[in-house]
């Protein structure tokens, strides 16, 4: 069980519960210059960085779709929603 305050979240593994925390402590930390925004993991450190690099690595296959995105879940999202399309491996 989380003994964060305000948490009542439990969970089966302790991995799965060590993850869970990760979200409350929020241990990466962005180094960019006048930023330090924190996360709880470190793809969401990496995305954020995208961000600020204008880095968009996720291409959308769709013919005649030319989108982009900094983050694997967002490439997802847009493929869901403006192709009707559900990816298998998500």
């Amino acid at each position: 069980k989380c003994e964060f305050v305000g948490c009542a979240k439990s969970f089966v593994t302790r991995n799965t519960l060590f993850q869970h925390k990760q979200e409350h402590i929020k241990p990466y930390v962005c180094v960019w210059p006048a930023c330090g925004q924190r996360f709880g993991n470190n793809r969401s450190l990496k995305t954020h960085i995208n961000e600020h690099q204008g880095i968009r690595p996720f291409k959308c296959e769709f013919s005649a779709c030319f989108q982009c995105f900094y983050s694997k879940p967002q490439l997802n999202q847009h493929v869901k929603s403006a192709h009707k399309y559900t990816l298998n491996n998500t």
